[in-house]
Formats: C-alpha cells, sequence, structure tokens
C-alpha cells in the first residue's frame, strides 16, 4: 500500500508537470484528503514510535505530495489564491531538495512567493510546506536519531492548517 500511493504521488508529479499554469479539477478531491489524513496520522504515529529516518523522510516526502496534488483543485475553488498556489505549485519540486534553513527562508517568510490576499492561502502553503521541513530534518540529521519533538510539532501544524482548509472547501 506505500508503495503504491508513493507510485501513484510521483506519476501525479510528472503527469503535473506540463499542466501548470492550467488547473484541472480533481475528480474526487474527498479522496486525496482523505490520503493526506491518513499519511499526516502514519507520520505522527511514526513520529511517536521514534520511527527511523528512512520511514519518516519517505512518509513525510508522500505528505507534502499529497498536498501538492491537491493544488490544482484548490486554485479553482480559492481564485483569490491562484497566483500564490501557482508559484507554491511551479516550486515544489525543487523545493523538495531545499535544506530545512532554505525551505525556512524561502517558504516560510515568504521569500519565494508572492504576496497573498487571503489567509486560507497561507494555510494552503503550509500543509504543503511543513511536511518539507520534517523530510528536510529528517534528511539532515546526521546519526539517524531525529528531532521528534521538532518534527511533531510541525506535523500537528500541518495537520491543523489542512483541517481549516478542508473546512473552507466544506464552506464553498
Amino acid at each position: 500500500m506505500k508503495l503504491f500511493l508513493l507510485v501513484l504521488a510521483l506519476l501525479t508529479i510528472s503527469a503535473c508537470g506540463d499542466s501548470v499554469g492550467e488547473p484541472q479539477p480533481t475528480a474526487d478531491s474527498n479522496s486525496a484528503a482523505q490520503v493526506y489524513l491518513g499519511m499526516s496520522e502514519r507520520l505522527l504515529s511514526e513520529l511517536r514510535l521514534q520511527g527511523r529516518a528512512p520511514k519518516l523522510e519517505h512518509i513525510s516526502t508522500a505528505l507534502a505530495v499529497a498536498m501538492y496534488a491537491q493544488i490544482p483543485d484548490l486554485r479553482l475553488r480559492f481564485p483569490e489564491c491562484d497566483a500564490y498556489l501557482q508559484s507554491l505549485y511551479q516550486g515544489f519540486d525543487s523545493s523538495v531538495q531545499l535544506t530545512h534553513a532554505e525551505l525556512s527562508e524561502q517558504y516560510r517568510n515568504g521569500d519565494a512567493l508572492p504576496n497573498f490576499e487571503a489567509p486560507i492561502c497561507y494555510h494552503i502553503k503550509e500543509a504543503t510546506v511543513l511536511p518539507l521541513l520534517i523530510r528536510a530534518t529528517v534528511r539532515e540529521s546526521q546519526t539517524g536519531a531525529v528531532n521528534t519533538v521538532s518534527a511533531r510539532r510541525h506535523a500537528l501544524k500541518a495537520q491543523a492548517h489542512f483541517n481549516i482548509v478542508q473546512q473552507q472547501v466544506q464552506r464553498k
């Protein structure tokens, strides 16, 4: 199942590469939301169990990809975020390789994205970037021991931001 989700996520990334400019609505945004929530719970569970770095890196990457896959649909639902989300979407491939410090500087502090008009844009960005911060933290751990306190905090924040996004989607 894990391998299937990762392959599906990677296929989504490669399939969307040429259509960045034109968002296409997803067939079932509820299933995409369920994938994100399931991966989020799995990441938190692994963090509680002091999971090993490769597994945590894999799960946090899959979580970020699950959110990335929803951006085209979210651009349609929240046109006030279109330019902001397009920038986030276009920069995703390169952001996966950034260090924790680079991610914090470019995405958390807003240097890599245009200004946004609506708070929902921020929540979508946080639900996408926080799993990447976890991935970077795991990848940068020298001994294989991961700072699970920081990673868990990021995972809980990502889940909270995602829940806000889902509440706004329900209202539309």
